[in-house]
């Protein structure tokens, strides 16, 4: 295809080459970036908007057009995207400027159907050698011309496709704007851009342009792509386009999307600029979508040198905020809703906020005070001079004093004057499914999300009170909306429990599907009540949890008559206090008990799931090369199972520091049928114990299990065991040299593992299994780029005990030392290879290295 009209690109048709051939016949320099740093964009859930700030100074040593100059901007709403262009500027060259709309590959006989304005377009096709297009001096010098037919007058083009569905069509907000078109049959070869060798290519294709001609003085343009529509679904979107125009010039470039209510608008200069309702004082990216009462906020920094915060205000009345991003600030501020952003560190990523706004009539908020009349009902011979103040929600403006009407439910102890029958009416007003159980003292807030990231909707309602056993506690309940699928889900939630008794923290959760089918049912808790002895080196932590509430958790589930219910429970470790502990000076080993109470040991109905310890405490055992152990005991203080890690081992892994989940079940290999089956064959199909650790993935240093008074199946002290882990879509059994497991004493079996998987124990080997050893496990980074005069370390993902050497294929490029540390010397492409030994057995792995010559280049290639 010809090369200087890529779709989308505003250039001149000069030849820049390739760069040059290096020893391995890659090209190498010819590349040109511009040296701007306004690039990028915002986007919300399926709308995007981005936009460039276009130089033709760049930062090749050779020159290309370094008085080039436009503003470029592209919005993705629906299956529409509208391109604008502005401030196309060029003085003292020798070339024409083109912006491409489209450089389209036709049918082999290039037949393809082109319609402008409902009348059918006429072509010759051209006949054009792209060799002859990049003559060493650029268009118009070679044999093959550039000219194209003139569309005088063109509102709106539409192409048919090469398949079914494929047609496209483009509209032309502004009419002509010295838009051109042709055919061309293009011949090409493969080997002019790489080293691919290959005979002539011939294929047709429909050029589109923009011709702006030579020293262009702050030229424009816009055109809308319109993919798969046909020529009357093209022909009555020119009549009633869904995107408006609202700004196209150096200041700002913005459109709005009628069909979904998106505005997106592209801010150039760091001033204060307003289009439609939307007033910035940076550069900035900035999309909102409204939907009834409800706005939906991003803003970005393209530029990525925004230390500071970007202001934007929207004119448009607060009348409550939704969510936010915790660097953004929502307030309301001479009449405007005012959005304040921290780009800091925000690497041109777009910061969100939701909010909900006042009608102009103020009847939104009006409705809400209706809300409070409904409480007032409940409120009768309660406090009826405050629960009066709902009605004041009807004036529009006051309609926050209509949620203090609902708000006067907080006075229902006035209720007990009455015997409680009118407080009881105020409950209901206010959530009348925890009316009975609350004594009249609780209050409720109401609230709408947007989730942009799984893109649904979030209703929440929030019950505070106390409960049947007097513990002060939340009740949560959530409708679920997809907005894709429009599927519906309802969660029920206690959250903010604290045991009056145990001062124990307490978490129940219950998910329904729209029929009333429970989904998911669990429990989490925590505890601040810790006790510690501590001595000069070591800390004893004991972390004791009663799961009372876990019962209670079942009780409720039991109201909806709903039997067979597992519930999840999760142990939340007071995290903060431990690493407080390990921190002391002193402290070189550090073990934790968690005592598991006797109603969760017998519960049938519940399974520990999650047992969690964070990744921040890991990494101060770390730092101080402590010991860590854990123990998982039952109330009679008998161990179950336990952890440990050595400090060494720790200190000295390369392996990332992830949270670690402890909880881990273990089975008869003859409980899960499809893996008991999978034995079938082997010599006296042996009895195995399955283990199930909740963790998933690589552990950060080399751990030991160790399982206590196992009851499953008894093994003799000192036996060999063999560990496997069990593919069941391949039915196959991997054992992994790297992984230990034997008999000691009383029972107990232990395992030194490096990964967390479903393992199954047995006491022979198997004739169905795949050997699994280290050097399996190692890897390297397959690519990396580094700076001339940089050092950068390669990472080996491997074992401690394995003996790595580095070597360097071009030495003149990138050298490597005995540690892995590569440097650059000169710009181009180097392999390292990379030798890895364990136990005598080798693998090789490479890694090219890619050598920039500055920093800017390589931020600006990132762009």
């Amino acid at each position: 295809m010809n090369p200087f009209r890529l779709p989308g690109t505003t250039t001149v048709s000069k030849n820049i080459g390739n760069g040059e051939k290096d020893s391995s016949g890659f090209y190498q320099k010819g590349d040109y970036v511009s040296k701007e740093d306004w690039v990028g964009g915002s986007m919300l859930s399926n709308y995007g908007v981005n936009g460039m700030s276009l130089s033709g100074d760049v930062v090749s040593e050779e020159i290309y057009e370094p008085n080039l100059r436009a503003l470029k901007s592209y919005f993705m709403f629906g299956n529409q995207i509208v391109c604008l262009g502005t401030g196309i500027h060029d003085v003292e060259s020798q070339y024409n400027v083109e912006t491409t709309v489209e450089n389209r590959k036709l049918k082999a006989d290039g037949s393809n159907k082109i319609t402008v304005n409902g009348n059918k377009l006429e072509l010759p096709i051209i006949d054009v050698k792209v060799s002859d297009i990049v003559k060493e001096n650029g268009l118009g010098t070679g044999t093959a011309s550039m000219e194209g037919k003139d569309l005088a007058g063109t509102e709106w083009i539409h192409m048919e496709g090469n398949t079914a569905g494929s047609d496209i069509g483009w509209y032309f907000p502004s009419g002509n704007q010295n838009l051109k078109v042709r055919k061309v049959a293009s011949t090409g070869n493969w080997n002019n851009i790489n080293i691919t060798e290959s005979g002539d290519v011939v294929s047709n294709y429909f050029e589109l342009w923009f011709d702006h001609g030579k020293n262009p003085q702050n030229e424009e343009y816009s055109y809308v792509m319109l993919p798969g529509r046909s020529e009357n679904e093209l022909k009555e979107y020119a009549k009633a386009p869904s995107i408006e125009i609202l700004a196209n010039n150096s200041d700002v470039q913005a459109v709005y999307y009628k069909g979904d209510k998106v505005t997106g608008a592209n801010f150039w200069n760091d001033k204060e600029v307003t289009v439609g309702y939307i007033t910035s004082n940076k550069k900035a990216s900035v999309i909102v979508k409204e939907d009834k009462d409800l706005l939906e906020i991003g803003v970005s920094d393209p530029t990525m040198k925004n230390t500071g915060t970007i202001e934007i205000d929207l004119d448009k009345e607060l009348d409550q905020i939704i969510s936010r991003d915790e660097n953004v600030t929502v307030s309301y501020v001479d009449q405007k809703l005012h959005i304040s952003v921290d780009t800091d560190k925000t690497n041109g990523s777009t910061s969100y906020a939701v909010v909900k706004i006042k009608n102009e009539d103020g009847s939104n908020n009006g409705n809400n005070g209706n809300n409070g009349n409904n409480g007032n009902n409940g409120n009768n011979g309660n406090n009826g001079n405050n629960g009066n103040n709902g009605n004041n929600g009807n004036n529009g403006n006051n309609g926050n004093n209509g949620n203090n009407g609902n708000n006067g439910n907080n006075g229902d102890n006035g209720n007990n004057g009455n015997n409680g029958n009118n407080g009881n009416n105020g409950n209901n007003g206010n959530n009348g499914n925890n009316g009975n159980s609350n004594n009249g003292n609780s209050t409720t807030k109401k609230s709408e999300t947007v989730d942009r990231v799984n893109n649904q909707v979030i209703m929440t309602t929030v019950t505070s009170g106390r409960d049947e056993h007097n513990n002060q506690v939340d009740w949560v309940e959530e409708t679920i909306k997809s907005l894709e699928t429009g599927e519906v889900i309802k969660v029920r939630k206690k959250v903010n429990l604290v045991d009056a008794k145990t001062g124990e923290k307490v978490e129940t959760e219950l998910v329904k599907d729209a029929k009333g089918n429970i989904l998911k049912a669990a429990v989490s808790t925590n505890t601040e009540s810790i006790t510690k002895e501590v001595n000069k080196k070591k800390a004893v932590i004991t972390a004791k949890f009663s799961h009372r509430n876990i019962l209670w958790a079942i009780a409720e589930t039991s109201k909806d008559e709903i039997d067979n219910i597992v519930y999840e429970a999760k142990l939340l470790l007071p995290i903060d206090k431990l690493i407080k502990e390990l921190k002391k000076s002193t402290i070189k080993e550090f073990e934790l008990n968690i005592e598991l109470a006797k109603e969760l040991m017998n519960a049938s109905d519940v399974t520990i799931s999650n047992i969690d310890v964070s990744k921040e405490l890991i990494q101060a055992a770390k730092e101080k090369s402590a010991n860590i152990s854990l123990f998982v005991k039952n109330p009679n203080n008998d161990k179950l199972y336990s952890w440990s890690i050595n400090g060494k081992d720790l200190k000295k892994s390369n392996k990332k520091i992830t949270d670690i989940n402890l909880a881990l079940k273990t089975f008869k290999a003859n409980e899960l049928k499809p893996l008991y089956k999978a034995l079938t064959g082997e010599r006296n199909k042996p009895e195995g114990i399955v283990i199930r650790f909740e963790h998933e993935g690589e552990l950060p240093a080399l751990a030991t299990i160790k399982l206590y008074n196992n009851q499953k199946i008894k093994y003799p002290k000192g036996q060999k065991l063999h560990l496997y882990h069990y593919n069941d879509e391949a039915a196959k059994f991997y054992e992994l040299y790297y992984n230990e497991c034997n008999v000691v004493d009383k029972q107990t079996i232990e395992l030194k593992i490096q990964h967390c998987s479903d393992y199954v124990i047995l006491p022979q080997t198997l004739s169905n299994k795949v050997v699994v050893s280290l050097l399996d496990q190692v890897s390297v980074p397959s690519k990396v780029n580094t700076e001339i005069g940089k050092k950068k370390k390669l990472m080996v993902n491997s074992t401690e005990n394995a003996k790595v050497s580095y070597e360097s294929s071009n030495k003149n490029i990138v050298t490597v030392d005995k540690t892995g540390t590569v440097v650059g010397k000169k710009q181009g492409k180097a392999i390292v290879k990379i030798k890895v030994s364990i136990k005598g057995k080798e693998r090789v792995l490479k890694t090219e290295v890619k050598v920039l010559k500055t920093s800017n280049e390589k931020i600006l290639k990132n762009k």
